[in-house]
């Protein structure tokens, strides 16, 4: 009895998209959400595997999942830098960076050797990391209020999609 249900958003979005731009909107980001998606699940898996090869753990297999642990924990802390610059209004611009920078490091961790691996890797989950915020804002900025929580629940179906996908 605490907390009231609104009928709409608290503040109303800037501006108003047409029907054919939030179409168009959500063709691209389920793709780019999908494919996110599906490399994400792909580096996750791989990850212990790729340090264990970088020689940084040698074969102790609590040390290899110590530290791709701590990789993945040190990259976590980028969904608040996401929120944080979704939350000043570069949210498009953010996340086509974001792919570019995606697509530059993984040929950069690919030649990396020993501690460079580990580094690189904390970049690339903090890259993944910070893109969720964005990814989320961009939906929510091009949907309409009365679709919001099927377009959201369309989201996370496609993660049942890439998700398997990316481990295989």
């Amino acid at each position: 009895g605490r907390m009231t249900d609104r009928d709409a958003d608290a503040v109303p979005p800037p501006q108003t998209h047409s029907r054919g731009d939030a179409a168009r909107v959500f063709a691209v980001l389920s793709l780019t959400m999908t494919a996110t998606l599906m490399l994400y699940a792909a580096f996750g898996t791989a990850l212990p595997k790729l340090v264990q090869l970088s020689g940084i753990a040698g074969t102790r297999l609590f040390l290899v999942g110590l530290i791709a642990g701590s990789i993945q924990l040190l990259g976590a802390g980028a969904q608040f830098l996401g929120g944080h610059v979704a939350d000043r209004g570069f949210t498009k611009p953010a996340y086509v960076a974001g792919f570019v920078a995606l697509a530059a490091l993984f040929p950069l961790l690919a030649v990396s050797h020993g501690w460079g691996v580990a580094a690189a890797a904390v970049v690339v989950v903090f890259l993944f990391e910070s893109m969720a915020p964005l990814e989320t804002m961009l939906l929510a900025r091009y949907t309409p209020a009365a679709r919001r929580g099927t377009v959201f629940g369309i989201r996370y179906g496609l993660s049942a999609i890439g998700t398997p996908a990316g481990v295989w």
